[in-house]
């Protein structure tokens, strides 16, 4: 019996690389970096070979993406992609040297990332519904709210409360989080849209004023903050997310084998930590429903994204 099972079990050994690298499509240091080697460090054990974490930044994740498109399809490169590299990248730009869809498969959720309103310490505002109040009532002055990028999720988010409030807000655009969150700090703009981690740590300081968030229920990082929900918008909801993707032509044992790394790496006491650390969400779905819900934030978004008319090139 044993002969039996062990011919393919070592022509699978065979045929796996000596190392797998993560492609990261932003600078190291970030949170995306971070995330990236947290489970790198911990697949490398279940893999039994060197993980190791590659920073390829250019055109907001675009230059990595290629990268990984075109690499060997065994298990040997991988892509930490995000929701606007594999999903509104489809609808925000006119051309794209990838396909979102054909080129690459899921190999699973890292991590999610909520999307929260947050206002100035000073800010009149300490509820949804008064910075909507004080956007209608002055939309020459406080109909404005801030995002990291244009075409990011946080950008899209602002145009959808704006929508379900029957409000016209006004995006104003930054090149990243730090100087946006420095402008909202001090009261320069009066409403920003980010990744919920991007405020936990202000907010927690009194340096910003969370107003609510975009999950299902509220965040153990704040708790204090209700969600879109609970503030009367149960249609601004969702989550931004990281995630790992292979090469579209990896086989089914191989993608079983790195789902098997992460769902060990997404327990590790020390990748817990480091998503605790980077005021981010733990991962909540296997490969199988994260692959479903693709075409799901595809069909909602592409929506949304068309509405607005917004086009990055």
């Amino acid at each position: 019996m044993t002969a039996v099972f062990a011919l393919p079990l070592q022509a699978l050994a065979a045929d796996e690389p000596a190392a797998t690298r993560i492609v990261v499509g932003y600078p190291a240091g970030g949170g995306a970096d971070g995330l990236a080697r947290a489970y790198a460090q911990a697949m490398s054990k279940s893999l039994e070979r060197p993980v190791i974490v590659e920073n390829k930044p250019g055109a907001g994740g675009t230059m990595a993406a290629v990268a990984v498109k075109g690499a060997p399809a065994d298990g040997s490169v991988l892509l930490l992609g995000n929701i606007v590299v594999n999903v509104l990248s489809e609808f925000t730009y006119n051309k794209l040297p990838y396909d979102p869809k054909a080129d690459f498969v899921a190999v699973g959720q890292a991590a999610r990332l909520e999307i929260a309103l947050a206002v100035p310490p000073d800010s009149a505002a300490r509820t949804v519904a008064d910075y909507l109040a004080a956007a209608k009532a002055d939309p020459q002055h406080a109909a404005f709210f801030a995002s990291p990028a244009a075409g990011s999720l946080p950008h899209f988010f602002g145009l959808l409360l704006g929508k379900a409030a029957g409000v016209e807000l006004s995006h104003v655009p930054y090149k990243g989080g730090a100087p946006m969150n420095l402008d909202l700090m001090a009261g320069r703009v009066p409403a920003a849209f980010s990744a919920a981690s991007e405020f936990v740590q202000l907010h927690k300081a009194g340096r910003v004023r969370m107003l609510a968030t975009s999950g299902d229920r509220r965040s153990e990082q704040t708790p204090d903050v209700p969600t879109f929900a609970e503030a009367g918008f149960p249609t601004v909801h969702g989550s931004s997310w990281l995630a790992l993707f292979a090469p579209a032509r990896t086989r089914p044992e191989t993608l079983a084998r790195l789902e098997a790394a992460m769902q060990a790496a997404s327990a590790d006491p020390e990748v817990r930590k480091a998503i605790d650390a980077l005021g981010m969400e733990y991962p909540n779905m296997t490969r199988e429903q994260f692959s479903k819900q693709l075409p799901e934030e595809r069909q909602r978004w592409g929506a949304i994204v068309r509405a607005s008319g917004f086009k990055a090139d």
